[in-house]
């Protein structure tokens, strides 16, 4: 049977100099989160919530965190919760895992859990612009999807009214005015794609989400 990590873990520290950590109980202690030291020092309003949502559906959220140094000094990071709706606002268990700045310690919990609230509420937005850039450039591709597939069909329609006007049936005049309506729609919808496409690019076109989602 594979043996368990059961010893705390570091990650490579981001440009920014925040380290994600793993089996925080095995190096280090969960304190608390931010809400719930506010909340102890009879301070709510500083901290009147149970985190920053990352996404448009309010699926995950990130939240402040606490943690206990060994030598009784804290740090400040976020955990997060990938379903808030299963976990429950504010009723999570424990971080085994957090995102923290080891870079700063607080004598006092109260002031790290301002600065771990501060630090989730920085990286949930974060994350929010690059999951709307990443929509945006998901739906990017699928704009220049239906563009080629309307200019394939206005080939069609153009080689079918070419067939049909060397025919010269009786209903080449109807065949022709039932094409040319089709051509006008298409390529309506081909320049309202384009408009659509020009605006995400824009708005979106310098985030590193926007070329990822058009992957």
């Amino acid at each position: 049977m594979k043996k368990l990590n059961r010893t705390i873990e570091y990650n490579r520290p981001m440009a920014d100099g925040l380290r994600w950590v793993e089996n925080i109980d095995k190096g280090l202690r969960f304190h608390a989160y931010a809400d719930a030291v506010a909340k102890d020092h009879d301070r709510r309003r500083a901290i009147d919530h149970f985190g920053w949502f990352v996404d448009e559906f309010q699926d995950e959220c990130y939240r402040g965190v606490v943690v206990r140094l060994p030598h009784g000094r804290f740090v400040a990071g976020y955990a997060q919760s990938m379903d808030v709706a299963t976990h429950g606002r504010g009723n999570w268990d424990n971080a085994q895992s957090a995102c923290l700045d080891l870079t700063r310690t607080f004598d006092d919990d109260f002031e790290a859990a301002l600065a771990a609230d501060e630090i989730a509420r920085i990286y949930a937005e974060r994350e929010l612009t690059y999951q709307e850039a990443w929509q945006a450039g998901n739906r990017f591709s699928d704009l220049t999807r239906e563009i080629a597939e309307a200019w394939d069909k206005l080939k069609k329609l153009a080689r079918e009214r070419y067939e049909a006007r060397k025919a010269r049936t009786a209903d080449y005049p109807s065949l022709c005015a039932a094409v040319d309506n089709m051509a006008r729609t298409l390529f309506e919808s081909i320049q309202e794609a384009r408009e659509e496409r020009s605006w995400l690019e824009s708005s979106f076109g310098r985030s590193d989400g926007f070329e990822e989602g058009q992957l």
